[in-house]
């Protein structure tokens, strides 16, 4: 009863849901998952009143099952459940996406299998095959961008013209020493984003970078899909090209990988010269989103203006040249 206790405190840190108890969620959590009682929690992200991201073990007969569970605080995320049932049939050998294992509507919570392993970044960071990361990356992305899945929810350039505004009206009001520079940055980054081609919108996974890939002992697994939409391919393609180029600023003697990583990634997509010419906006906005939200993160505050340059460069050619 302790270790649901300490679950239900959590879950109070995460949403804080009215009028849960200890045995009701271990009730709850035996209905959706099966006989059992819950072992250690693992706390793996939390942001208090907004979300968390638990690992709970389930102990069964046969052994402890590590689950994942995943916590909205504004309300139980229905649609986040949706997609991973949509997207759960991708799963293929190499290429494994998480099984929906049910959900908790009272708690806010709903559960998924725990494919382990490590996130791309710590993947590459550890000295893994960088070259490989990029290719398996790639061909991971290429599986959702082709899949025919019909996502509800569409992402569309103004969405994320206003994403990238937010951000940086964010990065003047905190930093007022980079006002002027956010305020530059927005207009031409508005300006880039009006030179977006046309596009045959598909599933795209929207937060794509080197975290979203868990590599696993089954493969290469695309993980986080619930901000999944019907949107540009290119967008996906090039935000995880700015995360490696945000990262190389920060991290020098990762360079060498992280081109390495670049030049595959990009060499496995199948995108045609409009593809390219779109994934190298997408790239420098995303850089430019990147810089305005880098500020307020300890770890990288202190590269803020160099990242500003890498976008301001980026945006200034109106495209990054493709690798």
């Amino acid at each position: 009863m302790e270790r649901t206790a300490r679950l239900e405190r959590l879950i109070a840190r995460a949403s804080a849901p009215k009028g849960r108890t200890a045995a009701a969620i271990g009730a709850e959590l035996t209905r959706t998952l099966g006989p059992g009682a819950l072992g250690s929690t693992q706390v793996l992200r939390l942001k208090p009143g907004r979300r968390a991201l638990l690992r709970l073990h389930w102990r069964k007969a046969g052994g402890e099952v590590p689950v994942l569970a995943k916590i909205r605080a504004k309300a139980h995320d229905h649609a986040a459940v949706d997609i991973q049932r949509r997207l759960e049939g991708l799963s293929a050998e190499g290429f494994p996406i998480a099984a929906l294992l049910g959900e908790v509507p009272s708690a806010r919570l709903w559960l998924q299998t725990d494919l382990g392993g490590v996130g791309g970044g710590a993947f590459l960071a550890d000295g893994g095959d960088a070259a490989l990361f990029g290719a398996r990356s790639a061909a991971a992305i290429r599986r959702l961008h082709e899949s025919g899945v019909r996502l509800e929810r569409e992402w569309s350039v103004p969405d994320e013209a206003a994403v990238m505004g937010k951000a940086l009206d964010r990065l003047a009001a905190g930093a007022p020493r980079f006002a002027p520079d956010a305020r530059r940055l927005l207009q031409t980054a508005l300006d880039v984003l009006s030179g977006l081609g046309p596009f045959e919108a598909r599933a795209i996974h929207r937060d794509f970078y080197m975290d979203q890939v868990q590599v696993t002992e089954r493969g290469f697994a695309l993980v986080d899909l619930d901000l999944a939409a019907h949107g540009d391919p290119a967008q996906d393609a090039g935000n995880f090209l700015a995360h490696l180029d945000e990262w190389r600023l920060r991290e020098p003697g990762l360079s060498g990988a992280l081109e390495q990583a670049i030049h595959a990634f990009s060499a496995g997509l199948p995108f045609s010269r409009q593809d390219r010419e779109r994934m190298a906006r997408w790239r420098a906005i995303s850089l430019t989103r990147l810089a305005a939200i880098g500020h307020a993160l300890p770890e990288r505050a202190a590269f803020t203006a160099v990242t500003i340059e890498a976008a301001e460069r980026a945006l200034g050619a109106e495209a990054v040249p493709a690798v």
